[in-house]
């Protein structure tokens, strides 16, 4: 895993954000990123009321012009590259979490939708026991 300093451009749903990425020597390059571990609702479709609220939480901990350290690792199947952001004493992904917006995802795992009906935020974390 490679650490960077990224400038957030634009968050894009509840787990993918646009950033410049400071790669060294007075470069950057401008990059999809998707929360690793991490799955929010969807902003379209069923999910969709539940997914404009896990974006507008994203909003707020990701502010626009914010500098944050990020971890990346490979991109996923739609290009983005996977990127850990570095939060107090863990990840960002791990934060969210905690507070019920969203579910831990591993890279490779099948996604499942979330329940709708369920209070939203999650009052405690879907992962299987």
């Amino acid at each position: 895993m490679y650490e960077y300093v990224a400038r957030i451009v634009q968050v894009i749903d509840g787990d993918t954000f646009i950033a410049n990425v400071d790669v060294g020597f007075h470069m950057y390059s401008h990059q999809h990123l998707r929360l690793l571990n991490f799955e929010a609702p969807e902003i379209r479709g069923l999910e969709r009321k539940i997914g404009l609220l896990a974006k507008a939480k994203l909003e707020e901990l990701l502010p626009v012009g914010l500098e944050t350290r990020i971890r990346t690792e490979k991109s996923d199947s739609f290009g983005r590259w996977l990127a850990e952001v570095v939060w107090e004493n863990g990840t960002l992904s791990e934060y969210l979490i905690k507070l019920g917006y969203g579910v831990l995802r591993r890279k490779g795992e099948d996604r499942v939708p979330f329940n709708v009906d369920l209070p939203y935020p999650l009052l405690q974390s879907l992962e299987a026991p």
